[in-house]
């Protein structure tokens, strides 16, 4: 995983942070160019990334998803978009968004927010959590640094 990824802006809604999630969780461990070229399939084949629309999915959409050779068919990182869609959820009832539900985990600092994404959500590691939480507009310097000086 490249750590020196760019800073992305804020997402301009829940489903829009949901998206990036989603991608980073394909990226991760995958060749990204992969993922890239494949990504308007992956629109059409998540309801395109509307939270309701893939919480509600249920064992007919992960069949159709795990056989659609337009998206990479990976079972578990299919079982955890569908995951992270339900948490997404229950974070909206809880903090009335995703955006302020970061703000709420930001205030113990980086390393422990990533902790906090990991611990929710699923198929999401500290790697995978620090870069997507730069690619929606977190700079995370530290964390950065931290992983610069292991490489």
């Amino acid at each position: 995983m490249d750590h020196n990824c760019h800073v992305g802006s804020k997402p301009a809604d829940d489903n829009g942070y949901f998206e990036e999630m989603t991608k980073a969780v394909f990226q991760s461990g995958f060749n990204w160019q992969v993922i890239e070229n494949k990504w308007e399939n992956f629109h059409a084949a998540f309801a395109n990334f509307s939270i309701p629309a893939v919480a509600a999915f249920g064992s007919e959409e992960m069949a159709r998803l795990e056989s659609d050779v337009g998206i990479v068919r990976n079972y578990r990182k299919i079982e955890a978009t569908l995951k992270n869609a339900r948490e997404f959820v229950f974070v909206q009832q809880e903090f009335g968004s995703f955006e302020k539900y970061l703000e709420a985990i930001s205030v113990d600092g980086e390393e422990k927010m990533c902790k906090t994404l990991s611990k929710r959500f699923a198929h999401l590691g500290k790697a995978t959590s620090m870069f997507f939480l730069r690619k929606v507009g977190w700079e995370m310097p530290e964390t950065v640094k931290q992983w610069a000086e292991k490489r």
